[in-house]
């Protein structure tokens, strides 16, 4: 830790782990500790994922999932997707690399956007 003076006291910089900064021996099994249930409490005080507000239940029917992009959020994203598919063949391989989903799901909206 760095020493200053400021205001006639002394002030110790932290190293970023107060276990350390206070000299126990098991600082670094302490910091971990004390991180992961920082991230758990995060993680439970957060909102419902914009899934599990539009849909009930998850995960939804294609058909659902598409027109809630279209309706909800305005997006021609799947008009062109399927306008390539119908024009161009594009496979659902082209699509589970754009949206970054498991080839399951992917193959699953190409078969609904098929049609």
């Amino acid at each position: 830790m760095k020493l200053r003076i400021i205001d006639g006291v002394e002030v110790h910089s932290s190293s970023g782990n107060v276990y350390a900064d206070l000299g126990l021996a098991d600082a670094e099994q302490l910091k971990i500790k004390t991180d992961l249930v920082i991230a758990i409490r995060k993680a439970s005080q957060r909102g419902k994922l914009i899934s599990e507000v539009l849909f009930e239940p998850t995960p939804p029917e294609p058909a659902a999932y598409i027109a809630a992009a279209q309706k909800v959020f305005r997006s021609v994203f799947f008009i062109a997707v399927q306008k390539m598919i119908k024009e161009q063949g594009t496979s659902p391989g082209y699509l589970q690399q754009i949206m970054d989903i498991p080839m399951s799901d992917a193959a699953t909206l190409h078969r609904e956007l098929s049609h």
